[in-house]
């Protein structure tokens, strides 16, 4: 029984560090995409990248000329793995291999922001603005963050069940 225990008690900070090990949500973009005046053929890929060379997420067209959502992971702190940019990090639009001029965009956790990628000239262009929307993609990612919030809490729930004493004096 007291092995038992032992093993118990030297395993709870395993348990703790992985409960609290949950990565960053990720920043979701969409917009428009127009090559030489043209809306981008379906297909067309679209890439993000942190300042470090790191793609954070892509996205091939599945609509003439629009993207999204296209989920951009950040970097968990807890490793020592940088698997994309950190909050407040610049990150760069890739089309087709072609890096594309947009404002300054900064990664956040759990952000959402519209940008449009032009490609080519584009004097005289009138764009088509659809309303974003939340596609299925976006709903399983919500449905993920719903099950690591309830992992979290039974996590800990369990750590404070196991540590803290069964009746009788608590000194």
């Amino acid at each position: 029984m007291r092995r038992a225990l032992l093993l118990v008690m030297l395993m709870l900070p395993l348990l703790a560090h992985a409960a609290f090990a949950i990565p960053p949500m990720p920043h979701e973009f969409h917009g428009i995409v127009v090559i030489d005046r043209q809306y981008a053929p379906v297909g067309t890929l679209v890439e993000v990248w942190d300042t470090e060379g790191v793609r954070c997420g892509s996205f091939a067209l599945r609509e003439p000329g629009f993207y999204g959502s296209l989920s951009c992971r950040g970097d968990d702190l807890t490793t020592a793995v940088d698997e994309g940019p950190r909050p407040g990090e610049t990150v760069r639009f890739i089309v087709e291999g072609v890096r594309v001029e947009t404002a300054s965009m900064l990664w956040e956790s759990g952000g959402f922001g519209e940008v449009n990628l032009l490609l080519g000239p584009v004097d005289g262009l009138e764009l088509i603005r659809k309303p974003a929307r939340v596609s299925t993609d976006m709903s399983h990612q919500l449905n993920r963050l719903l099950l690591f919030s309830m992992l979290f809490a039974l996590t800990s729930g369990l750590s404070a069940w196991l540590v803290l004493p069964r009746g009788g004096r608590h000194d």
